[in-house]
């Protein structure tokens, strides 16, 4: 089915920019170093018509009204660059050369020469449901791939039809459950990081999650003000997993959306084959 511009809903870009919430929006984008340009706004614009118009035919989000889509999804899936911040601007970061790339030969050995941390150029959204948060990261950030994953038909269909519309050619939807595409080796520990902001707990959906993060890369799982519980809770599951707990940002998103926290696991060995298991085993049986 095809997810055209919704006819009831005739709100123009230009009145849209006058919504009470756009303004705090475009500020906050910029506070983070996250560019918002005029082709990336009005793309923002036109998923929202997209999901308007979805959410009248099947159930995709309780959240649409459309102040509250700037900052409960919208917002909320871009903040993931305070846990990764060579997201906001990656065009700024350095680029370091080794000595002969510059014509400059130097006689140091190998192991002395600076360790470059690799670029985050794949990154799979693990459960996105309507889009978040991979739809406006991929927005966001067109030079990175991203692979949007879901277990329900009729969402992936709805998402292939909304990046085909929004001419987003870095997208790659997929449907299928975690712990089968997990096993599929084009996408075991192939992922530079990964994203989810499912509701389980941390303990089970590390175990749908890490499995697709190589070594060296990152996981990040948007949580709640009971983050630091789960997390304590979820650090023995992440270690079997082969990630380790990182850094916990913890900030408001601003009009009375309430705390957020990202928690970053850093994946720091493969992940042994016997994870994840069979469907609905690990949430009756979640590691410990």
């Amino acid at each position: 089915m095809a997810y055209k511009e919704p006819k009831e809903y005739t709100k123009t870009y230009g009145e849209y920019r006058e919504l009470p919430a756009f303004a705090p929006f475009t500020e906050t984008l910029e506070e983070w170093g996250i560019p918002a340009d005029e082709e990336k706004l009005t793309k923002l614009y036109r998923f929202y018509r997209m999901l308007y118009r979805g959410n009248s035919v099947m159930n995709l989000t309780a959240v649409i009204e459309d102040n509250e889509v700037l900052f409960r999804h919208y917002l909320d899936s871009l903040s993931l660059v305070k846990a990764v911040p060579e997201l906001a601007c990656p065009e700024a970061a350095p680029q370091h050369k080794h000595p002969e790339e510059s014509g400059l030969i130097l006689n140091h050995p190998e192991e002395s020469r600076p360790k470059e941390k690799p670029a985050v150029t794949r990154i799979i959204d693990v459960g996105t449901g309507a889009g978040f948060p991979g739809m406006p990261l991929a927005i966001f950030l067109p030079g990175v791939q991203f692979t949007l994953m879901d277990s329900l038909r009729k969402r992936t269909d709805f998402l292939k039809e909304c990046a085909s519309g929004l001419g987003l050619d870095n997208i790659t939807v997929i449907q299928a459950r975690a712990e089968d595409l997990a096993r599929d080796a084009g996408h075991r520990e192939q992922y530079d990081l990964a994203v989810s902001r499912a509701v389980a707990d941390l303990s089970v959906l590390s175990e749908y999650v890490l499995p697709f993060v190589r070594v060296g890369g990152t996981f990040v799982a948007y949580k709640s003000v009971k983050a630091a519980e789960e997390l304590a809770g979820a650090e023995a599951a992440i270690g079997k997993l082969g990630g380790k707990a990182g850094e916990s940002i913890s900030f408001d998103l601003g009009r009375d959306t309430g705390e957020r926290t990202l928690l970053r696991i850093e994946k720091v060995r493969s992940t042994p084959k016997a994870y994840p298991r069979k469907a609905g085993e690990p949430e009756r049986k979640p590691l410990k």
